[in-house]
């Protein structure tokens, strides 16, 4: 205990002092300590921990590498210790900044990945509600951009969605600030690492747009409802129709989009919330006829023809949308026709079809060929004339 005691004030010394001859006397008397400390001593721990402190103090100033790769002291504590054990995650962390730092100065791959899979450990052991679980999120998030900036692996792109979702939730149950600025870090991070051609963009966008709506609400910056309008308006755009999540998207900026009207009473922001919410409708049908074109689930088919009477009875008779609208419930009709038979879904798309095609607009000669089409397949049916 006397020598222990002898290297820590040798070592708060040099921190005040500056002196390297404190330094070198402080790990000799910590590794003295360390020889003398039999393993099965639950002050081991603690006298392990001396030693790389004080290793780790000397590399700073002087820079010997011997010093990072002499990392046992902190690989025998958290061998010596379980699981359970409530210091293990610290113990996991500090392990990690020495890979890490070493990772830095050699360019070993093989370090830098013990140092997230160290600190992914120290993730997983600790609970929501520990004060230490935003650093260590943020430590892991930081790790995964730098391996991201060196190889390029999308991989990591993903974890960093994944942590920013861990972080809102964890903020949800405990409105913890930091957390949130944590989660919008991560989120930012990931979409502006995604290129434009990642298949993955529109998600990145569409959390980010979500966490800074969450923050809005928190805080009532406008600057974070600005953002994510723009955000969800961008992720939108990276997506086709027939994008399973391109519904969402338009639903999810409508919502926004009703905040800012309710916030700043403009009339416009309430005319784009309607508009969004009918697109996404429409869209809706149509990613939902393409899955069942994929997996041919007829209950898609039958979600689908429900959205697509949302978009028709959503959009006045006057909107330029109206006949392609009425022109998709048709179609959608007409498919499950195809594979169902149900004369009734023949009879509407027909109908459909017609109305369609009577709307003054400029894919008005699509309608009719349509409509022609329709018409032969009702002779058929019916065998008349």
């Amino acid at each position: 205990m006397y020598l222990s005691n002898l290297g820590n004030s040798q070592l708060a010394r040099f921190k005040y002092l500056g002196s390297i001859l404190d330094l070198e006397n402080a790990i000799a008397n910590d590794d003295k300590v360390v020889e003398l400390t039999p393993d099965c001593y639950p002050e081991n721990p603690g006298r392990l921990l001396n030693l790389s402190n004080s290793q780790q103090g000397r590399f700073q100033p002087l820079g010997n590498i011997s010093d990072l790769e002499n990392a046992s002291p902190m690989w025998r504590i958290i061998k010596f210790i379980g699981d359970g054990h409530p210091s293990r995650p610290g113990y996991l962390s500090n392990l990690d900044v020495f890979q890490k730092t070493r990772f830095k100065r050699l360019g070993d791959l093989f370090d830098f990945e013990n140092a997230i899979s160290n600190t992914t450990k120290a993730v997983v052991l600790t609970d929501d509600t520990h004060p230490s679980k935003p650093m260590y999120l943020s430590t892991l998030s930081d790790c995964q951009q730098t391996r991201f900036e060196y190889l390029g692996d999308l991989f990591d792109l993903d974890h960093l969605l994944n942590l920013s979702r861990s972080q809102t939730i964890r903020f949800q149950r405990l409105g913890d600030l930091s957390d949130l600025e944590d989660t919008i870090l991560n989120g930012r991070r990931a979409a502006d690492l995604a290129d434009g051609g990642h298949p993955g963009k529109a998600g990145y966008l569409a959390n980010l747009a979500e966490i800074q709506r969450v923050r809005f609400e928190g805080l009532g910056d406008l600057t974070d409802l600005e953002n994510a309008i723009s955000n969800m308006e961008k992720a939108a755009g990276f997506s086709d129709d027939d994008h399973p999540y391109k519904p969402w998207y338009l639903s999810a900026l409508g919502n926004i989009l009703r905040a800012r009207f309710e916030s700043l009473g403009d009339p416009s922001d309430l005319d784009n919330t309607i508009s969004n919410h009918k697109k996404a409708a429409n869209v809706s049908s149509v990613a939902l006829q393409s899955r069942f074109k994929l997996l041919g689930n007829i209950s898609d088919l039958d979600d689908a023809i429900l959205n697509a009477i949302d978009a028709v009875a959503l959009t006045d008779d006057r909107h330029p949308s109206k006949a392609m609208r009425l022109s998709n419930f048709g179609f959608t009709q007409h498919i499950r026709f195809q594979h169902v038979g149900n004369v009734y879904d023949f009879e509407n798309f027909h109908r459909k079809w017609i109305e369609g095609s009577c709307v003054h607009h400029p894919n008005k000669p699509d309608y009719l060929l349509n409509f022609v089409i329709s018409q032969n397949t009702h002779f058929q049916l019916h065998n008349n004339f």
